[in-house]
């Protein structure tokens, strides 16, 4: 057919953005539930635990400290709401 070839470029340029978004979110989310965990083995162990999960803990512990709290308040307060709207508006 012709006139069809810019309709199937859009969608697939589309669905490769949708993938794309997909595999960015995946990977943060794996990212935070790693140093989450280190965070809570560090509480269950203590210091006798791997220089990995040590150092995990004084990088977040330190990053945690420096950021002003009204920062990371307001940072929740973002993340909630793409959340809330997110499952409050999904067709």
């Amino acid at each position: 057919m012709i006139g069809t070839g810019g309709r199937n470029l859009r969608y697939r340029l589309t669905s490769m953005i949708k993938r794309t978004i997909e595999l960015g979110w995946l990977v943060v989310e794996v990212v935070a539930i790693v140093v989450v965990l280190c965070v809570l083995l560090h509480l269950l162990i203590g210091n006798n635990n791997g220089g990995y999960v040590s150092f995990v803990y004084a990088n977040t512990v330190d990053f945690l400290q420096k950021v002003p709290p009204g920062t990371i308040v307001g940072v929740f307060l973002m993340v909630f709401l793409y959340w809330f709207a997110k499952g409050r508006f999904r067709p």
